[in-house]
Parts: structure tokens; C-alpha cells; sequence
């Protein structure tokens, strides 16, 4: 819905999974990792994702008409794993996506520090 309090959000967000290995080719994958590990990490995942998106189906057969096909379930779920960073909100872990935040914890060593408070309601940023 582009009219969506989340369209900017998700306007920024990479159209396409070029930069994501799970979305490559047999022969893209053999290409540039060949003979590691990730490989299997990879294949595992896939079956995962394919098999919750065919449960999904199954139980809503509406699923792919009002969501999607698997390409655009793929393509949601690497939006939320790449993004989404674990917050303590009162008191329970839960992983959540902040617009935006999500860009300021690529740095090693890490200067962004956030918490979730209570009192505003709000996650801070310091």
C-alpha cells in the first residue's frame, strides 16, 4: 500500500536480493563460495523457507493471492532477519525493526547504543 505509514520505509528497503547468497543461483553460489561451509547453511535455509511458505499456503489458501508469491516471501523475510536487532521491553528480549536505526549498527566497534523506555514509551538512542 503505498498510502501505508510504512510505504517510506519500505521504499528504502532494496527492491531486489542481488547482495543475498540465499537468493543466488546454483551457479552464482558455486562461483563465489565454493568449498565453504556457508553452502549447507544456505541449502538448509532454503528448504526452511520453502517449506514454511508451502505450510503457509496450505493452511491459507489465500496466502499467495493476498501476500504473495515465494520470491516476495523471500524477499520479506531477508527484509526482517538482515534488519531486525534484539531490545529488551519491559523486561522480555523481543527482535524488533526500528525505520532507520536499522543502518547504525554496521560499525565495529559499536557507538550506537539503544534501549527501549518505558517511562516515553520510546527506544533511545545514544
Amino acid at each position: 500500500n503505498p498510502h501505508s505509514f510504512h510505504a517510506p520505509y519500505y521504499k528504502v528497503m532494496p527492491q531486489n536480493l542481488d547482495n543475498f547468497p540465499i537468493a543466488w543461483s546454483e551457479q552464482e553460489l558455486a562461483k563465489h563460495l565454493e568449498g565453504s561451509t556457508v553452502l549447507d547453511i544456505i541449502a538448509e535455509r532454503k528448504q526452511s523457507f520453502s517449506r514454511e511458505y508451502n505450510e503457509i499456503c496450505a493452511a491459507l489458501p489465500e496466502f499467495p493471492e493476498r501476500c504473495g508469491s515465494y520470491d516476495d516471501f523471500l524477499w520479506a523475510i531477508m527484509q526482517v532477519t538482515s534488519r531486525n536487532f534484539c531490545l529488551t521491553i519491559d523486561g522480555s528480549m523481543t527482535n524488533v525493526l526500528i525505520p532507520y536505526v536499522d543502518m547504525l549498527n554496521h560499525k565495529l566497534p559499536e557507538e550506537t547504543a539503544w534501549t527501549f523506555d518505558s517511562s516515553r514509551q520510546a527506544v533511545t538512542l545514544t
